[in-house]
């Protein structure tokens, strides 16, 4: 399956009022179809299912397994009025935890089963965010969204968590949010990367970050990628004759670690732009990047890897 791929107290403060937007960014690589399969892990089980009830029986099987298995199933023949169906089961859904990825075109659902490390390192992270937001005084104008479903045909996608900025923006399909948390086990790391390209790509540059957390299961170690759009490069001479597509990049990366009683945090701190978060420059001496350095990241690695009993 797999394939090459490429604490002071501060005033309120409020938003400014919204200016007008630049059109979204349009001249992106665009996701191809042959990407949604991509790079899901080798053991990831391939089921037919024509009804629902198959669908859960596999994700309740798939949950009482060895957590050595792929967190991911791969359901084929799934119709849009069996995914529909998926979609509005709460009680199935509430009591798995699951993130789909849909495409209706080849009838393809991608499930993923989060398991207690991914929910940890997802819930630390956003909880970092959002008290980030309260601490500039802005914890009304951000929307912590969880793993709601963005629907782009021919595609449905939900990820870890998301955020979008309270509040029309004129320009902006407000569907999408601009940040986004894609979770997973360190052997699904380039699926994750897959995973960020879609939001980076489908929303034509509205998500304005992905950051990626890849969790090793074996070890006290976690690895964290920031993911934005960037111009592809060309030569000087070509520079100036077109005009430089814009494709999924990384940005930066901070590696976790724990060894005995020492812990090692490389390529802190964890910078998360102001306009990324809520696609308006800040306004105010107490507003500004959300910035979380070693200390901050240490507490967050701890709280996984105790989850994991590691340390």
């Amino acid at each position: 399956m797999n394939s090459p791929t490429m604490t002071s107290e501060f005033e309120p403060a409020t938003l400014p009022p919204h200016a007008p937007r630049p059109s979204p960014i349009m001249d992106v690589e665009a996701f191809s179809s042959n990407q949604f399969l991509e790079n899901l892990p080798e053991e990831t089980e391939p089921i037919i299912a024509t009804n629902k009830q198959a669908i859960r029986r596999a994700l309740k099987k798939k949950l009482d397994t060895d957590e050595e298995e792929s967190e991911f199933i791969l359901f084929s023949y799934v119709g849009p009025q069996l995914f529909g169906q998926l979609s509005n089961d709460g009680g199935s859904r509430g009591e798995i935890g699951i993130r789909t990825f849909y495409d209706a075109s080849s009838l393809n659902l991608i499930v993923k089963i989060p398991r207690r490390a991914h929910e940890a390192a997802t819930r630390a992270l956003e909880f970092l965010i959002v008290q980030e937001a309260s601490r500039q005084g802005l914890d009304d104008q951000l929307l912590a969204v969880g793993s709601e479903t963005i629907k782009e045909d021919p595609y449905s996608k939900e990820g870890d968590a998301a955020f979008i900025p309270q509040g029309p923006i004129p320009g902006r399909d407000d569907k999408w949010p601009t940040l986004v948390i894609e979770t997973g086990l360190s052997e699904s790391l380039l699926r994750l990367r897959v995973d960020a390209s879609w939001w980076l790509t489908m929303s034509s540059g509205l998500v304005k970050m992905v950051i990626i957390i890849s969790i090793d299961r074996a070890q006290p170690k976690i690895l964290l990628e920031c993911w934005k759009l960037g111009a592809v490069q060309h030569s000087h001479q070509l520079r100036s004759l077109c005009w430089n597509p814009l494709r999924p990049t990384k940005t930066h990366s901070i590696t976790m670690t724990h060894n005995g009683t020492s812990t090692t945090i490389a390529g802190a701190p964890l910078v998360i732009p102001f306009d990324d978060v809520f696609a308006i420059p800040p306004s105010g001496p107490t507003q500004g990047d959300f910035v979380f350095g070693s200390a901050v990241l240490e507490g967050f690695a701890r709280k996984v890897w105790r989850g994991q009993k590691l340390i």
